[in-house]
């Protein structure tokens, strides 16, 4: 489907074309396709055609094409006879929603023979009950309120496996659909295939042609644990009868199967939010379950009726969960606050929290002494998380959350009379506008404008400097199964800049090397904003360890 991704299995076959061993012919009997499954169809000249109707082209061509693009478009790719297998690898996080089902049904009415197998032969997806909450107290704060705003309105991948992901567990895993592909096929085959066996059903297609959902049930899930029950996630796991051990591959560790399970962390798991509701140990939850080719919806039975008008993204979660970063973070600012307080005894300290999210830092703030916070945030759902979390916690009159953009932000008044936003120049400031590169959200940008316009001359910074480090690695693929050269895929392994990754999470620590010890690329010292706004370039020279 992706002309890169095409390219890329290009060059994976020539360089294993160019091998002398076994692969070579292996290779020379695979055909690839640029385009997506609809654009292939099936020669009207293909041997064991079973549509019964001589002469007329079949596939996805064929005049008895009722799904897809028109007939016309879908004639660029023929395949010389219909397949014996389908091998597919369309899934996501949910399993279905890359498309899995509605292609093994397209490829059961135009391109598979009548006795045809599907690997994997079976997709089996699993749910569970959990708590997805915040701990009750962050660095000493409810945030609560932020509980409020996890919320997705359709499902979210998520890495249960990772230590960061903040959940429990309320019932133990239930299987909620166990799909068979290779009886989807036949059915399918039966359906859109009058010479196939037991012929066709007119009334039955009918009634499939009226169904919007596949499945759409009630189902009945006992607690295991008390709490409070907001989400469901869920996962899947592939089982083919060909496989010589049996083994099933699942999307997540927690598996229910026995050993011969292996689990990948690739697709990761998902999550769905069904609002809150308190549960006792051994309770009795209902349980809407509706799937269609595409998704699986799961709702609270009643279902929720609270209306949500924002979300707060996954990503801010993870940033509050992170211990080590928020008691840095409280050090700092308490030294800095007991420093200006010693400096000036007599005078109130103002200070301000630039991209204030979720109000934590502004709340750090007050607690080691501050006298008046402005809390800035841009993004109008994270203002008001913060402001419930300030109030909640007891700051009312001592943190006030605006809605603004630092950069835009004043101590006079504007030339259209609107009044400024500060009393006067701030005695701190404190910020968290980092990505993985330091600078990449625009940190210089915001300091710049607020030093010129809304910081004392002496003004102190959390943090006041930042150090930029560099380490070359190897991150690349060779092989896989053994002898199966893919080394051409690390040539697609690229971006014009850089992007983030955590090297230390369990899907990566077996994916990279260090060749070298790390060296320190670039210092800030964020007093001197200008000077750090500066170009410049550092040549390093590394030593091979």
């Amino acid at each position: 489907r992706s002309r890169m991704l095409y390219r890329m299995a290009k060059q994976v076959k020539e360089s294993n074309e160019r091998d002398e061993g076994r692969l070579k012919p292996l290779c020379a009997r695979i055909d690839l396709v640029s385009g997506v499954l609809d654009s292939v169809g099936v020669s009207s000249t293909a041997e064991g055609d079973n549509d019964g109707d001589a002469g007329v082209t079949t596939g996805a061509i064929s005049e008895k094409t009722t799904n897809g693009p028109p007939p016309e478009l879908l004639s660029k790719h023929m395949m010389k006879s219909k397949a014996d297998a389908l091998v597919i690898d369309l899934l996501d996080h949910t399993a279905l929603g890359m498309g899995l089902l509605r292609a093994v049904d397209h490829a059961a009415e135009h391109l598979l023979v009548p006795d045809a197998r599907v690997v994997p032969g079976n997709v089996k997806i699993i749910a569970q009950l959990v708590q997805m909450k915040l701990d009750p107290l962050v660095s000493g704060f409810d945030l609560s309120a932020m509980d409020q705003y996890r919320w997705h309105p359709g499902d979210e991948r998520v890495d249960l496996d990772a230590t960061s992901t903040n959940y429990a567990t309320l019932s133990d895993p239930f299987v909620v659909v166990d799909i068979d592909l290779n009886a989807r096929v036949r059915k399918v085959q039966q359906r859109t295939h009058p010479g196939t066996p037991e012929g066709t059903d007119e009334e039955a297609i009918g009634e499939q042609a009226d169904q919007i959902w596949e499945l759409d049930d009630i189902m009945c899930v006992r607690t295991t644990a008390s709490g409070h029950w907001n989400a469901i996630v869920f996962w899947f796991e592939l089982s083919s009868s060909f496989h010589p051990s049996g083994a099933v591959l699942s999307s997540h560790m927690d598996t229910m199967e026995s050993s011969t399970t292996i689990s990948s962390l690739s697709w990761g798991q998902a999550i769905q939010y069904v609002g809150d509701r308190s549960l006792d140990v051994g309770e009795d939850v209902s349980l809407r379950v509706q799937q269609d080719a595409s998704q699986i919806v799961f709702m609270a039975d009643p279902p929720n009726h609270r209306m949500h008008h924002a979300l707060v993204p996954r990503w801010h979660y993870d940033m509050i969960l992170d211990v080590e970063r928020n008691q840095a973070y409280d050090k700092a600012i308490k030294k800095a606050v007991e420093a200006k307080k010693a400096a000036y005894p007599d005078r109130p300290i103002h200070c301000i929290d630039m991209g204030a999210g979720s109000g934590l830092l502004s709340m750090m703030a007050a607690r080691a002494g501050a006298d008046y916070t402005y809390a800035a945030e841009m993004n109008s759902h994270m203002c008001d998380v913060a402001e419930e979390c300030t109030i909640s916690n007891g700051f009312l009159d001592r943190i006030l959350v605006l809605d603004r953009d630092v950069r835009r932000m004043d101590v006079l008044r504007k030339p259209d009379g609107t009044a400024p936003e500060l009393q006067r120049p701030v005695d701190l400031a404190v910020f968290e506008v980092f990505d993985s590169g330091l600078i990449g959200e625009g940190v210089l940008h915001v300091l710049a404008a607020a030093k010129s316009k809304l910081l004392m001359p002496d003004a102190s910074l959390v943090p006041c400097r930042a150090e930029v480090f560099a380490q070359p690695i190897q991150m690349r693929v060779n092989t896989v199964l053994g002898d199966i050269d893919v080394q051409q895929t690390n040539r697609w392994r690229w971006r014009a800049d850089y992007e983030g990754v955590e090297l230390g999470r369990k899907k990566n620590m077996h994916a990279w090397m260090p060749l070298a010890d790390p060296a320190k690329v670039f210092s800030f010292d964020f007093a001197d904003v200008q000077k750090c706004a500066e170009d410049s370039r550092n040549l390093l020279t590394f030593e091979s360890t």
